[in-house]
């Protein structure tokens, strides 16, 4: 067996209680401006968070272990219950979010709704986690699990989660609290990032055949990338691509002398993602090609911890689990690469990175309350 038993209720028995400092949580988090270029802001939640963990220790002696670790001035914490490396469990989110105007960081609560930036991808995700160690601490609970909180995965987590996965920190099972809609997340795709760096010979505008157009060259081999990768129109997995950055000249009467643009590609499959990488280079051949390749996370279904997982749901909800792919990659790709388990599994939310970002209330209660459900015994 995996878990001990536990008779226990899920509930902690003041659910309004949790709710209400579910919300304050979130809120005070969203305070934080954690966007990339702004460290301070980072090291400023790091903090708080960090903090919150030691009151903890000081309030209830619950002797957890908490460790921060920065890398290229990227802080993460870490806390377990045991001196372990290798819990059963790993609750990750990160703290980070991706620009924002500065309104979306004065959070606003209306109906079931938190909104502001952050609120869904994922500063609720990590008040969940801080909420649930909140708890177990208080009744003396103390199970085999951490907390992985980092502070970079907007621009892919290369400074933090990878470190630490190569420090040793490495669970049974892991689970990334990013809204999933209360769905367990159990495959994603892979991500190709694209970067093409085209030289052209720069000319008058009216004189095109002087120069070389590293433009139409570009919008040239586009084109056949395009013709062999056609976008779904309506949601589903299958293979993606989207150009998301192209910079090229500076003035409107003069060819450019060079290009750059970046390309971002999704696939389903290791074998597709393969395909792609051939068709690349193919089609960009007479020009300087950089990609990055990561796999995506296919989870085999009837693995124990996630029937574990669905069981603690339909407990809670009576409501019987949903199994989905996501779209999006997230930390759980640094652990899927080490055959472990590794899943999303979040609250309700809408408009990530868009202006009116908001996650449900309620949705963040009952993860909560499943996630409870699911420690209590491990």
């Amino acid at each position: 067996m995996f878990f001990k038993k536990n008779n226990s209720h899920f509930s902690d028995g003041s659910s309004a209680m949790v709710q209400e400092e579910l919300v304050k949580l979130t809120k005070k988090l969203i305070t934080y401006e954690t966007i990339a270029d702004k460290p301070a802001e980072l090291k400023k939640c790091a903090d708080f968070i960090e903090d919150y963990f030691k009151s903890l220790n000081k309030k209830y002696a619950a002797g957890l272990q908490i460790i921060r670790i920065v890398n290229n001035n990227k802080p993460s914490i870490i806390v377990t219950f045991h001196t372990t490396k290798n819990p059963i469990l790993f609750l990750n989110g990160h703290f980070d979010v991706v620009h924002g105007d500065k309104a979306q960081f004065d959070p606003l609560q209306k109906e079931d709704k938190i909104i502001g930036r952050g609120a869904a991808d994922m500063k609720a995700g990590v008040a969940i986690i801080m909420q649930l160690f909140l708890e177990l601490c208080k009744k003396g609970i103390k199970p085999n699990i951490g907390a992985m909180l980092v502070s970079d995965e907007e621009k892919g987590s290369y400074d933090t989660t990878p470190h630490i996965v190569k420090k040793g920190y490495l669970p049974k099972f892991f689970i990334t609290t990013e809204s999933s809609d209360e769905n367990i997340g159990y495959a994603a795709k892979g991500v190709i990032g694209v970067t093409v760096n085209i030289k052209g010979k720069p000319c008058h505008a009216s004189m095109p055949w002087l120069g070389k157009d590293p433009v139409e060259m570009f919008l040239q081999d586009y084109a056949k990338l395009r013709k062999k990768i056609k976008n779904p129109v309506r949601p589903e997995f299958k293979r993606t691509m989207c150009l998301t950055v192209i910079k090229a000249g500076d003035s409107s009467n003069r060819i450019a002398d060079s290009l750059f643009a970046k390309i971002n590609i999704r696939t389903t499959s290791d074998s597709e993602q393969k395909k792609t990488v051939r068709l690349i280079r193919e089609v960009f051949k007479d020009h300087e090609v950089n990609l990055t390749v990561e796999s995506g996370v296919n989870n085999y279904r009837e693995n124990p911890y996630l029937k574990e997982l669905a069981e603690s749901y339909q407990k809670v909800t009576g409501k019987r689990m949903q199994y989905m792919k996501d779209h999006g990659a997230s930390d759980a790709r640094f652990f899927a690469r080490k055959k472990i388990p590794a899943v999303t599994f979040g609250p309700h939310g809408r408009d990530l990175h868009g202006t009116n970002e908001w996650v449900s209330i309620s949705s963040m209660k009952t993860v909560y309350d499943v996630l409870y459900s699911m420690t209590r015994k491990m």
